[in-house]
């Protein structure tokens, strides 16, 4: 069950927010006003590098390859990488050859950070990011190895990491909705249930997630936040504020309608 919210979630979410087009397609100059924005060349990435804020749909095109640098952007609405879900035998969809991501300046998400079904990503890089306000997403990267987000502190919904995860840093997470983690790498879930022990967790009640949770296959290797037997001597707390955007039933129904964007 676990697995399907974690493939369910990212999967509607990415495909709602990585069109195959993009902006700078339609004819028109490029503005760093421009609502969706499809980055493959490194002409769109140096004309968007010199735009401090974003508002738009930010994504890594399809047709991308190679390491991806985006620097001087403090600000952008949503960011987008990768894919619905692991690619179909009888698709015929382009694998992204993205290498790596790094956004240096990057400051604040005023949406969701998604990136999915990547396999070629070995890295990603946002040490200055401070605050997202809806979810992040990393899924389904298998040569990605290490989730650092130094600087993070605030993710007003969700997060959900899956994959083979040897590292996940985020030395500076205050507030969540949930984080809910499943690696099939060297990882120990009860070491990061100590580590996010003063984590303040601010739930709605129809978040697909409670607290954290970490998942691997050995049985002695797990954690929930929840649990009532004490998986660790420290978990983290929770409140629920009468305000705040978090991951509901209803905004991921109005989502459903885009997932064909991105199947192949």
């Amino acid at each position: 069950m676990r697995n399907r919210q974690f493939l369910l979630l990212a999967g509607i979410l990415t495909a709602a927010v990585n069109p195959t087009f993009g902006s700078q397609l339609d004819g028109e100059p490029l503005s760093c006003d421009d609502f969706v924005i499809s980055l493959e060349t490194k002409a769109d990435i140096d004309f968007y590098s010199t735009c401090p804020q974003l508002v738009g749909f930010v994504s890594i095109s399809h047709e991308f390859t190679g390491p991806f640098e985006m620097p001087n952007v403090k600000s952008i609405g949503r960011f987008n990488a990768g894919y619905l879900g692991p690619k179909l035998k009888f698709s015929t969809r382009v694998e992204d050859e993205v290498t790596s991501i790094s956004m240096p300046d990057l400051e604040e998400a005023a949406d969701w950070v998604l990136i999915a079904y990547l396999n070629n990503l070995t890295s990603i890089s946002f040490p200055k990011l401070r605050t997202i306000t809806k979810d992040m997403v990393v899924v389904g990267n298998p040569e990605l190895k290490t989730v650092s987000f130094p600087a993070l502190e605030n993710v007003t919904a969700g997060i959900l990491i899956d994959g083979d995860i040897n590292e996940i840093n985020l030395p500076n997470l205050k507030h969540v909705a949930f984080l809910k983690i499943k690696s099939t790498g060297d990882i120990d879930c009860r070491a990061l249930g100590k580590n996010f022990s003063s984590l303040v967790f601010q739930p709605r009640e129809l978040d697909v997630g409670k607290g954290f949770t970490c998942y691997t296959y050995d049985e002695q290797n797990r954690y929930n936040s929840s649990d009532p037997t004490g998986s660790g001597p420290a978990n983290p707390t929770s409140s629920k504020p009468s305000e705040g955007v978090s991951v509901r039933v209803g905004y991921l129904t109005a989502l459903f309608s885009l997932v064909a964007m991105a199947i192949f």
